[in-house]
C-alpha cells in the first residue's frame, strides 16, 4: 500500500497505458467494425451510468423510499437514525443524503463496470450477425484506444470526486486555522495533503480531472431536499471551515471558555475579517455560505424547542433543561423561539441574514457578555451565580440588552424581567410589617412619578429609555425607594433600571400626560405582575 501511495503517479500512468494499450489491442483484432460496435455499448454504458446515477441519486427521497435503501438501513440497524428519522424528519433526509452524494462517483464507476460486461456480451451478439470481416484494423486499434480511455476516465471518476475535494478541505483548514490552536491534528492533515498532491499533480491525474472528473463529479455529487440543492463541493469546504473555526471548542469545557472561544463561535454565525500579504478582506459567517448548515441547524431547533415545550418533554433522550424559580419561564420563551426558528430572509432583502442566522447570533453576542463578566467559571454554580448578579450592576442590564436587540427575544428578555422584578418587589400579605414597608415604596414611587417636571416629561416623552438610563430624578426615586424597602444595596442597582422601564410599560402615557398616579395603582400593577 506505501509502495502505490509513494509512487501513485506511476502506478496511474501504468494502468492508463495498460487500459488504453489493451483496447488498442482488442480493437486491432476486432477490426474497425466490430471495435466501433463495442465502442458505442462501452459509451452508452458510460452516458447511461451517469444519467441513471445523476437521476436516481440526487433525489433524497427516493433514494429514502427505494426497498433497497430501506432493507440496508435495516441491516444496520442504526439506532441514530432510527431516531433521527422519528424526532427530526428533515434533518434525516439532509443528513442521509450526504454519503449518496459523496460516494456517487464510486456508485457511477460500479455501474459502469457491470453495464460494461453485460453489454460486452450485446455487442459480440452483434458483432457476430454483422459478419466476420476484420477489415480497417488501424482504424480499428485508434478506436479501442479511445475506449480504453473511457475505461480509464471512469476509473478514476471516484478519486477526482474524494482527492480534489479532499485537497480542497485541507487547503481551507489551512488558511483558516489561527496560531493559537495550530494542533498536532492540523498538521498531521498537512502531511496527508503532502501525499494527495502527489497524485493530483500527476499529468495523467490534471488531464482527467480537468475534462471529465471535476465536470461528472460537480454532475454527480449533489441531491436535493424539498426542491433546494445541497452541492457537496461546496459544503465540502463550508464543513473544513466550520471544523478549522470549531476547533478551540472541541475539548474545552464551557466553563474555560475565554475568547478564542467566542471569537470562532462569532466566525460561524457572523463572519470575521482576515487580512493576507497585507490585505484585508471581510467574509460572511460560516452559516451563511451553507445551504445545508442553516437547514439543518433550523430543523434541530424546531425539533428541539417542541420537544422540549412539551410536559416531560426530551430530546433524544435530554430532558429540557430547568431553571430555579420564574427563570423557568425564560427558558420556555426559548424553546418557542427554537420552534420557530426559520430559513426564511429575515425581510425582502434577498441578502438580509436567515431568522436562524440572526437567532444563533444573539446567543453568541449572550455568550460574550457572559466570558466579559466571567460567568463561565461559574455557570454551574447556583450560588455563585446569584452572588455574581447581586454584586455586578452591569451584568443584567447587558443581558437585557442583547436580548432586546433581536425582537424575538424579547418574551425570553420579559420572562427574565418578571423573574427579577418579583422577586425584588414581590407584594407582601396586607397587615404585616413587610407589606407596610412596601406601601411607603410604593408611595415613594407614586411621588416621583407625579413630581416630575414639564421639563422632566417632555424629555421622558422624546426619549422614555434614555431618561430612565440616566441620572434624572425619577432614577434617584427609584433608589431610595428601593433602599428604604431594604433591598439589596447590589440588587438595587441591578434592578432600578429594569423596574423602571417595567413601569414605563405600564403607566408611561400617564407620565407623558402629567396624570396623576397612585401607590394602589402601583401595587395592583406589581399584584398581578407576571401572572
Amino acid at each position: 500500500m506505501d509502495f502505490i501511495l509513494n509512487n501513485a503517479p506511476t502506478v496511474l500512468l501504468v494502468v492508463a497505458g495498460v487500459l488504453i494499450v489493451f483496447g488498442a489491442l482488442l480493437g486491432l483484432l476486432r477490426g474497425f467494425k466490430r471495435a466501433f460496435i463495442r465502442f458505442l455499448t462501452v459509451a452508452a454504458a458510460f452516458f447511461g451510468s451517469l444519467f441513471a446515477c445523476r437521476f436516481f441519486l440526487t433525489d433524497t427521497r427516493r433514494v429514502l423510499e427505494h426497498p433497497w435503501t430501506q432493507k440496508l438501513l435495516a441491516l444496520l440497524k442504526v439506532t441514530f437514525l432510527d431516531q433521527l428519522q422519528e424526532q427530526v424528519p428533515k434533518a434525516y433526509d439532509l443528513l442521509i443524503g450526504l454519503p449518496v452524494a459523496i460516494l456517487a462517483p464510486v456508485v457511477f464507476t460500479a455501474l459502469f463496470l457491470i453495464a460494461a460486461f453485460v453489454l460486452e456480451i450485446v455487442s459480440m451478439i452483434i458483432g457476430f450477425f454483422a459478419g466476420p470481416k476484420r477489415g480497417f484494423r488501424l482504424l480499428g486499434g485508434a478506436v479501442g484506444a479511445i475506449q480504453g480511455a473511457v475505461f480509464t476516465v471512469a476509473l478514476m471518476v471516484p478519486l477526482c470526486g474524494l482527492l480534489t475535494n479532499a485537497v480542497s478541505a485541507i487547503d481551507t483548514i489551512e488558511a483558516e486555522k489561527d496560531g493559537n490552536y495550530n494542533v498536532a491534528a492540523i498538521d498531521q492533515l498537512s502531511e496527508y495533503k503532502e501525499q494527495m498532491l502527489a497524485v493530483t499533480e500527476a499529468p495523467i491525474y490534471k488531464m482527467v480531472d480537468t475534462y471529465a472528473g471535476t465536470p461528472i463529479c460537480k454532475s454527480l455529487m449533489r441531491y436535493k431536499v424539498d426542491g433546494k440543492e445541497i452541492d457537496i463541493q461546496n459544503e465540502t469546504d463550508n464543513v473544513a471551515r466550520l471544523y478549522a473555526h470549531v476547533f478551540p471548542l472541541i475539548g474545552t469545557d464551557v466553563k474555560s471558555y475565554n475568547q478564542d472561544q467566542i471569537r470562532a463561535l462569532y466566525k460561524i454565525v457572523d463572519g470575521y475579517t482576515k487580512t493576507v500579504d497585507g490585505k484585508t478582506e471581510t467574509f460572511p459567517g460560516d452559516i451563511d455560505r451553507s445551504e445545508l448548515f442553516p437547514r439543518l441547524l433550523t430543523e434541530i431547533l424546531n425539533a428541539a424547542g417542541k420537544a422540549w415545550r412539551a410536559a416531560d418533554g426530551s430530546f433524544f433522550s435530554v430532558k429540557a433543561p430547568q431553571a430555579s424559580g420564574d427563570f423557568n419561564d425564560a427558558l420556555l420563551e426559548l424553546f418557542k423561539i427554537m420552534e420557530t426558528t426559520s430559513t426564511d430572509p429575515v425581510s425582502d432583502d434577498p441578502d438580509a441574514k436567515s431568522l436562524v442566522a440572526t437567532d444563533l447570533k444573539t446567543l453568541v453576542d449572550l455568550l460574550n457578555v457572559f466570558e466579559e463578566h466571567g460567568i463561565f467559571p461559574i455557570i454551574d454554580d447556583g450560588d455563585a451565580m446569584k452572588n455574581k448578579m447581586a454584586t455586578d450592576p452591569t451584568l443584567i442590564p447587558e443581558i437585557r440588552h442583547t436580548l432586546r436587540d433581536n425582537p424575538r427575544y424579547r418574551p425570553v428578555c420579559d420572562a427574565i424581567e418578571r423573574a427579577v422584578v418579583t422577586s425584588v418587589v414581590s407584594v407582601p400579605e396586607e397587615g404585616t410589617p413587610e407589606y407596610a414597608k412596601f406601601r411607603d415604596m410604593t408611595e415613594d414611587v407614586a411621588t416621583a412619578l407625579n413630581g416630575l417636571t414639564e421639563e422632566q416629561r417632555q424629555a421622558f416623552f422624546d426619549d422614555p429609555a434614555g431618561f430612565l438610563e440616566e441620572d434624572s430624578p425619577y432614577s434617584d426615586a427609584m433608589q431610595t425607594a428601593l433602599h428604604n424597602y431594604d433591598v439589596d444595596s447590589a440588587m438595587v442597582e441591578i434592578s432600578r433600571e429594569l423596574i423602571s422601564d417595567v413601569l414605563n410599560d405600564e403607566f408611561g402615557d400617564k407620565i407623558k400626560n402629567g396624570e396623576t398616579i397612585t401607590a394602589s395603582e402601583i401595587e395592583e400593577f406589581l399584584r398581578n405582575y407576571g401572572k
